[in-house]
């Protein structure tokens, strides 16, 4: 009886901990994302005189990691299939990771209102390096498209394909990556997603 007791209890203590780790990881995602949202909220508010980025270097597994921790219950949710890329991808690239991370943010997060009504959604992040020593960054979706008339406005400030959407997300994206000296394109079509590609 004694040994059975102090089983469970070691099974109980041992469920806590991993407990407690999950927790802990979701509290810190969420409070590194909020200071990078506080940045991020910022420099749209300045968006005619937009800061230089902070350049550092980022750790690409710990980047994607975040996200997913970020994004887990929505995922779950709404029974989306989460897949990350990153086989051929640099160990560290340089970027602000505070405007970069909000950017690839907002991409995934139209990417899960894109997805909402398929039956198989499926969102992809990947981050590759290119030949020409630049790194790629793409997050792809099977959701509804975006119009064929309306891919050269998504980026213009205020324009928005939603119906309660604010057009302020892909414009400040797209200010963000211009800073980094970097380009941000679409390539969608209507019923078969859309993929947005940043090369920094």
């Amino acid at each position: 009886m004694v040994l059975k007791h102090d089983l469970v209890k070691s099974t109980q203590d041992a469920d806590q901990t991993n407990l407690k780790e999950k927790l802990g990881m979701g509290l810190e995602a969420i409070q590194e994302r909020s200071e990078g949202l506080l940045k991020f909220t910022e420099a749209y508010q300045n968006l005619a005189r937009i800061p230089s980025p902070t350049i550092t270097e980022i750790k690409t597994k710990a980047l994607t990691e975040r996200i997913g921790i970020l994004f887990k219950a929505q995922f779950e949710t709404g029974r989306i299939r989460f897949s990350i890329d990153i086989d051929k991808a640099p160990e560290y690239f340089k970027a602000d990771i505070d405007l970069l991370e909000q950017v690839i943010i907002n991409l995934i997060r139209n990417a899960v209102e894109a997805v909402e009504e398929k039956s198989d959604p499926e969102i992809n992040l990947k981050i590759e390096a290119r030949t020409d020593n630049k790194v790629l960054i793409g997050v792809k979706d099977n959701g509804k498209g975006i119009p064929a008339d309306m891919l050269d406005r998504i980026f213009v400030p205020f324009f928005s394909t939603k119906e309660k959407g604010s057009g302020i997300g892909l414009s400040l994206s797209r200010q963000v990556v211009l800073m980094h000296g970097g380009t941000i394109n679409v390539n969608s079509s209507t019923n078969k997603g859309s993929t947005f590609e940043i090369v920094l």
